[in-house]
């Protein structure tokens, strides 16, 4: 159910999001248990994860944003999350940028610059969600 929710957010289907890769996804409620937000992980390797989400406006808390960045960086142990952002979809790029990612890159995914996504990163150092990290 969450897989669809979020894929129909995005603007893609369950499968476009997650193939046939594991995946881990969360879901953000209200009190009263309706469903305002899910934040999906994938495409797993160690250091660095692949991370899509979404949500109804307001749909995320600063104690769910320590939620959603403690499980790749401090249960995964990544170094990196990664995201992918359609080109033309300013307000998640901006959602994206004010979370902490930096743009790293365009990517073509088509021939036209419709379907061209944009990489966003953040590395455990720049997470503002987390308490700071010690680097040795």
């Amino acid at each position: 159910m969450l897989v669809t929710w979020l894929a129909g957010k995005i603007g893609t289907t369950p499968d476009g999001l997650v193939g046939d890769t594991p995946f881990n996804i969360m879901g953000v409620l209200r009190a009263d248990g309706a469903l305002m937000g899910a934040v999906m992980f994938n495409h797993w390797r160690g250091g660095r994860i692949e991370i899509a989400g979404a949500g109804e406006p307001g749909w995320i808390s600063r104690a769910d944003m320590r939620a959603v960045f403690a499980y790749p960086f401090e249960q995964l142990h990544c170094w990196t999350i990664l995201s992918y952002v359609n080109r033309h979809n300013t307000v998640s790029r901006d959602f994206t940028k004010r979370l902490g990612f930096v743009e790293r890159c365009v990517i073509p995914c088509g021939p036209t610059k419709a379907r061209d996504m944009v990489l966003y990163s953040m590395t455990r150092p720049e997470c503002r969600w987390l308490p700071p990290v010690r680097l040795h």
